[in-house]
């Protein structure tokens, strides 16, 4: 989201998923964290650049390696990979995240394996 909309923003989907909003691990972060019964985190990053707000899916996953197989065997490619994550594309053009986090914390372990 662009930076002057950040704040609006952020508090449009806390208030829309009564989620607690926290910091996250960069200052341009916020997460929404859901019941714990939920495994799933909305991640809202500020970002630099003015353009249209959009949104990008990062999946938290306990081994990068085997679910990125998983979802090519159904069409999706791989961009590129970073150490803590693994740049996807899905088969109509759209880009997502495999991320080293672990799914129902959302923390990253420890020493992340290579992705």
């Amino acid at each position: 989201m662009p930076g002057h909309r950040a704040v609006a923003e952020t508090a449009f989907w806390a208030g829309l998923t009564g989620w607690d909003l926290a910091e996250g691990s960069r200052p341009e972060f916020r997460v929404l964290k859901p019941p714990a019964h939920l495994p799933l985190r909305i991640l809202l990053q500020r970002l630099d650049e003015e353009r249209p707000t959009g949104a990008h899916l990062d999946l938290a996953c306990s081994d990068v390696d085997a679910v990125r197989a998983w979802h090519e065997s159904y069409g999706a490619s791989v961009v590129t990979r970073q150490q803590r994550w693994t740049v996807m594309r899905d088969p109509a053009g759209h880009v997502y995240c495999l991320t080293a986090r672990d799914p129902h914390t959302g923390s990253l372990p420890a020493t992340a394996p290579q992705a």
